[in-house]
């Protein structure tokens, strides 16, 4: 088992979808010693939960207050690939854009040169140090939504070459 395991978006705010993993995400959490862990949500930007919300969400679904400790809380950007990701540009596309606008350290699709046209923007955030995220390289990874956040944050980790593999059972 890896050591590292990264959380999107099981947050009080998104219950209504994640209410059915949050149980056994829980169930995971006390059961399983994960040296590092990192907790995505989306946050006051968005008008939605505070880090005490959060923190409060799995204290009351009975997550060990130990854990809670050992936890990287980090408020993210709302929706920074969505757009193209809702116009249907395919992974790939994504991935190897947004690898090339890292590399030149830049954060807006409409500074670079693309081979097709799109009034959408590929934004690449800001809210973690990348040297940082690196270091979760091998990770287990869990939350939602399969095809929103979630799939933000695995775009963005295969921008990196961080390697990640989700926890099923825990993705909503």
């Amino acid at each position: 088992m890896t050591n590292n395991l990264i959380i999107v978006d099981v947050q009080p705010s998104y219950d209504k979808y994640c209410y059915k993993v949050v149980p056994d995400l829980i169930k995971y959490l006390n059961n399983n010693k994960h040296s590092n862990i990192l907790y995505f949500f989306n946050g006051q930007d968005v008008c939605l939960d505070t880090k005490h919300d959060v923190i409060h969400y799995l204290l009351d679904n009975n997550l060990n207050e130990q854990i809670v400790e050992q936890i990287v809380f980090v408020e993210k950007t709302y929706a920074f690939f969505r757009g193209w990701m809702d116009t249907n540009i395919d992974d790939e596309t994504i991935i190897s854009t947004g690898k090339r606008m890292i590399e030149q350290y830049i954060n807006d699709s409409r500074e670079i040169d693309l081979n097709f046209d799109t009034k959408e923007v590929l934004y690449i955030p800001d809210f973690i140090s990348f040297d940082y995220f690196k270091s979760f390289n091998n990770s287990l990874v869990c939350g939602g939504g399969r095809d929103e956040c979630l799939k933000e944050m695995t775009l963005l980790m295969d921008m990196l070459d961080i390697k990640h593999k989700l926890i099923e059972e825990l993705v909503y």
